[in-house]
Formats: structure tokens, sequence, C-alpha cells
């Protein structure tokens, strides 16, 4: 099949199980990360955004072949111990880091399909020469374990202290996206609107999106067009 189902940064929203009705119309299901930590003034609690990734990972679990898993910031803070991002959840630290730990094997850092590079916030030049010293064909011959090191570089805009942050937490205002590939991915919580332009798409904005790799069209779950920015920095 052709369509894919993309979901954007779920942190414990429940507008992903619309991934459950769509499932046998896709040809994959992608999540795009960070399951966990979510915004108080949502009225999301810590338990229930757990409850959510449970069931996440039930429907990986349930669906192998199609749905993929990749990780976010907030996510990789748990597998990794590389420090708190925002929100980080310190009263059910040890119950998410187990379910991180016995489901490791169902997540990914990117995934790569047809002529579509899928990871939570996109890959810069500037990160894969500065960090990883090489070009997009030398990053994908690493393994994930390799890159591990190079994943919690966060640039200045994010607090941190490179130019660029890393496939976890580039900024979508930052640096060259590397175009061998058509980018997609979120990190970058918008308002209303995803960011769609030729080069790349940001999608976080609380919703789901599919993507025809047939017509080369992204558009609402439903159907919808949705605005096509031409550049965008």
């Amino acid at each position: 099949m052709s369509k894919y189902l993309i979901v954007p940064d779920v942190h414990g929203r429940t507008f992903w199980q619309e991934a459950k009705n769509l499932i046998n119309e896709m040809g994959r299901v992608i999540f795009l990360g960070d399951y966990l930590d979510p915004y108080s003034y949502e009225g999301v609690s810590r338990e229930q955004a757990i409850e959510q990734f449970k069931e996440i990972i039930k429907f990986k679990k349930d669906n192998p072949e199609k749905v993929i898993l990749l990780l976010g910031n907030h996510d990789c803070a748990y597998c990794f111990d590389f420090g708190s991002a925002s929100r980080y959840d310190y009263e059910n630290e040890l119950e998410i880091k187990q379910l991180f730990k016995d489901n490791m094997s169902l997540f990914k850092l990117y995934y790569l399909t047809d002529a579509y590079l899928f990871s939570h916030a996109g890959i810069t030049n500037d990160w894969l020469q500065n960090s990883i010293k090489t070009n997009v064909d030398g990053f994908l011959d690493k393994s994930e374990s390799e890159l591990i090191s190079h994943l919690w570089e966060v640039s200045f805009m994010r607090g941190g202290w490179t130019d660029t942050g890393s496939l976890i937490w580039s900024d979508v205002r930052e640096g060259d996206r590397e175009e061998t590939f058509y980018q997609i991915f979120g990190h970058t919580q918008l308002e209303q609107n995803p960011i769609i332009t030729n080069k790349y798409a940001c999608l976080d904005v609380r919703r789901c999106f599919l993507l025809d790799t047939e017509t080369k069209k992204i558009t609402e779950s439903n159907g919808t067009e949705v605005i096509f920015q031409k550049n965008y920095r």
C-alpha cells in the first residue's frame, strides 16, 4: 500500500487511537516519538500518559510489520539516562524505564522508506558534518548503537550548547535540512498548522496525517489538503 498514517508527538494524548480504525487501510503507521511527559495544561495526567503508552506498545505488538515506533528526545531521556527532558516524570521514572527496557526492540531512531526519511526531529547537514563527521550515506551505514552518543546534542535555541541539535532534538528553525530524502518529523510543537515544504514536513500539531507515496501528498487523516509552504526558515 502507498498510504502511511503518521502520528506526531503523543505526550499522553488520545488522538493516536485513530490509527486503530485505519490500520487495515494503511501500508504503515509511523509514530514520530515522544509518548510520555504530558503538558499539564492539557488535562492529561502522567498516569494516563503511561496507560496510553502501554496501549501503543500493545498496538505495535498486535501489528508488528505495520506499526513503526520511533524514539523522541523525551523517550531517550528514559532509555539512555541522558538526563531529564522537560516535564520528566520522576514519580513514575522506574516504571517508565522498565517499560522501555522490556520493549526496546520495538523502537527505532529513524525509519527510511522509498524517498522518505522519518525521525523525531529531522536531520541537518550541520549535525551530520560536525557531530557524525559524515554525510547521509555514512549516517545510514552506522548502527543505531553507534548513534547513541550523538543523540543528546541540543542547540543553543533549545538551551543546549551546539549550533543544531540531533535527530531527536533539532528545532524546525535550525540549520539546513539534509535533502537526499524528503524528511518527515515532529518535535517542534506548532499551534495549529503543520509546516510542509518541498524539502520536509514538520507535523507536530496534535493530530494524524496521511502520506500518499504515489501522489507524494501529505493530507489530514480525513483527506483534507493542508497548506503547502514552498520555503520556510
